[in-house]
């Protein structure tokens, strides 16, 4: 849970730099996560605590170099790996993926049911009334889920629907 919220410090950090410099940072942090994704050796050099901090920044200077990418980033990447968050690294893009679809008024959620797969009319209805209720576009991903018997729980944006049967017997009980 900790480095949940670290990473999202993080994220909320870089991504405010984003918005206040009109240089288009999260391409270039992009394609510094890309280039760590596409090479194992590289991954395996940055997520590992057997090389030093002045190592890892020497070479990452070198791909800095290459990618010719703005001091922002630089700076970034370096202060993570001084503060040894390396590994977070693209762990903090998702986040910021996430807070710029945020900010583009669209929220990101989650149903939740016992079937394979949701009904597409049904998913339509959540995302209609979760519209509703937090006046924002609403993106719901479905997830089968054991825990839920029947019916759907739906989360977005600190709205919860449950509709599970579990939570209307519950309900009936407290009746």
């Amino acid at each position: 849970m900790r480095e949940c919220k670290v990473r999202q410090v993080y994220a909320k950090a870089l991504f405010n730099l984003i918005k206040l410099n009109k240089v288009d940072l999260l391409d270039e942090y992009k394609k510094v996560c890309d280039v760590i994704k596409e090479n194992d050796n590289l991954r395996s050099f940055l997520f590992s605590r057997n090389f030093g901090v002045e190592e890892k920044i020497e070479v990452m200077t070198e791909i800095f170099k290459r990618l010719e990418l703005s001091i922002i980033i630089n700076h970034f990447i370096c202060f993570l790996i001084k503060e040894y968050r390396i590994d977070e690294v693209l762990n903090i893009y998702d986040e910021i993926k996430e807070l710029d679809i945020e900010n583009m008024g669209v929220l990101n959620g989650v149903i939740y049911g016992a079937k394979e797969d949701i009904d597409p009319d049904v998913k339509h209805r959540f995302e209609v009334y979760m519209k509703i209720r937090t006046g924002r576009d609403v993106k719901l991903k479905y997830y089968k889920k054991d825990y839920v018997t029947a019916g759907y729980k739906a989360v977005a944006g600190g709205i919860c629907l449950n509709m599970t049967l579990d939570n209307q017997l519950r309900l009936l009980k407290n009746l």
